[in-house]
């Protein structure tokens, strides 16, 4: 192969992290990065010498070019409307990278919240019969070979209706700074160990909630669920 032919073939572009080598208007151009003190090809069938080295990388070595880049190029004006260009080809190629990536994505995300919503719906029978078992045995607490279920009472819902009216009620109000706010934890403390409705106030009974861990099947460790 001979080298001052590459000299003169090869349009070669440097900076401190590679080159871009092409042979002028109207051809590819690939990039050859430094990689400590030698240089890596993108190029996959470029000719190669005896020591594997390809055309590109030849002709960078051959043009006496070092891997801290090259000296700035003395171009014409037709050079410089070339390399414009190629730049707004590389601007348009990223966009179009980016709006395929979030096209893929958002593929994705649909797919996924499809297949979830479906699980989560098959999830949900399983979920209302063992909730039913439980509380048709009588049971607190079972212990499975796959998980744990549990049922377990729930504190009474506070529904707050007339927030000034309560605030009159000096038992449940605490202060914070410059303002006074209802103590919710006072209030529902109160609600339950004496059974009064506090004027203000609603309270709503609330059934026994029914919670279950599985063990993943994969790993063998619980997987905390509802």
């Amino acid at each position: 192969m001979d080298a001052s032919t590459l000299i003169t073939k090869y349009d070669i572009i440097g900076t401190p992290g590679g080159f871009i080598v092409g042979s002028g208007i109207g051809s590819d151009y690939v990039e050859v990065l430094v990689q400590g003190s030698k240089l890596a090809c993108e190029c996959f069938n470029g000719q190669m010498d005896m020591n594997g080295r390809c055309e590109h990388i030849i002709a960078i070595e051959s043009g006496s070019i070092g891997v801290d880049g090259n000296s700035i190029a003395q171009i014409d004006q037709g050079t410089a409307d070339f390399y414009l260009s190629q730049i707004s080809n590389i601007e348009a190629s990223i966009q179009q990278n980016r709006d395929s990536a979030e096209t893929q994505v958002k593929n994705i995300e649909d797919w996924l919240e499809s297949i979830v919503a479906k699980d989560e719906r098959r999830m949900s029978y399983y979920e209302a019969s063992l909730d039913a078992w439980m509380r048709s045995s009588g049971l607190k607490t079972k212990s499975l070979a796959h998980g744990v279920m549990k049922l377990r009472q729930q504190q009474p819902e506070i529904v707050i209706q007339d927030e000034l009216l309560l605030l009159s009620d000096k038992r449940f109000v605490r202060i914070v700074p410059e303002k006074e706010v209802i103590d919710k934890s006072a209030l529902r403390k109160h609600v339950v160990n004496t059974g009064e409705e506090v004027i203000g106030i609603s309270v709503k009974l609330r059934d026994a909630k029914f919670t279950y861990t599985t063990i993943c099947p994969s790993e063998n460790k619980p997987n905390d669920s509802r």
